[in-house]
């Protein structure tokens, strides 16, 4: 096997642990275990003011049912509050609760904690080894198709 099939077989299997990840639960520090669509909602909405449900399906790229059911879910798991604001009875405002703000602050630890380690290899490598791996993500994502943009392409076309 040449070592360009071996480290595309690598990278296969690092994809495949990705997927088979997003499809289990984990804990966040919570008395709940999330699964990778839970904890991205949440880490969306950040700590603090909230956000407007219509204005986070567009943060997410992803439709208001989708965010309805999503955080429908995560309220029954006390990690969100749903709530309507004064003056503006028909937008729904999403807001963490003290369990979402935890959640939302050891998601953003495990991420730190993995760029660190990205970050300390990257920084080590000579300028030419890191445009070698720039070129190679660049080649990745010109190839690899972006349904959800082909999906907004065909329904702009469709209300043309």
């Amino acid at each position: 096997m040449k070592e360009s099939q071996r480290f595309l077989a690598e990278m296969a299997k690092i994809q495949n642990r990705i997927k088979s990840n997003d499809k289990r639960p984990r804990s966040f520090g919570t008395s709940c275990l999330l699964y990778q669509s839970e904890i991205h909602l949440i880490d969306a909405i950040e700590p603090g003011e909230g956000i407007m449900a219509s204005n986070l399906a567009r943060k997410m790229g992803i439709t208001n049912g989708a965010v309805t059911q999503m955080a429908d879910k995560l309220v029954k798991k006390r990690l969100l509050v749903k709530q309507k604001r004064p003056g503006n009875r028909k937008e729904v405002y999403l807001t963490l609760t003290a369990e979402g703000e935890t959640a939302y602050h050891s998601h953003l630890r495990f991420h730190e904690e993995l760029n660190s380690k990205l970050t300390a290899y990257l920084d080590s490598l000579k300028p030419e080894e890191m445009a070698v791996l720039t070129n190679f993500v660049k080649i990745i994502d010109e190839n690899l198709p972006d349904l959800e943009k082909e999906r907004e392409e065909k329904e702009r076309e469709e209300r043309a």
